[in-house]
């Protein structure tokens, strides 16, 4: 993960970061709502780093060039 991807992810844990703690408060109250929050953090946290970004063309033309284009064989 590269700088941007860390500033990324940074920026995401402080949108997530309430909904953990409200999360927690409700759950610990006996609130089922609580568990869900909690879930949707979890996914909003882990959801960016498991998956690919589809829409990085980046990805795609690595992908491409590294079929198209083959590294000759040192002898």
């Amino acid at each position: 993960m590269g700088i941007i991807g860390t500033l990324g992810f940074a920026g995401m844990l402080v949108v997530a970061a309430p909904l953990i703690v409200f999360g927690v408060r409700r759950s610990l109250a006996g609130d089922p709502f609580g568990y869900a929050a909690l879930g949707l953090a979890v996914l909003l946290l882990t959801v960016p780093t498991v998956l690919p970004n589809p829409l990085d063309p980046g990805d795609y033309l690595e992908k491409l060039g590294g079929t198209l284009v083959k590294d000759p064989d040192e002898d």
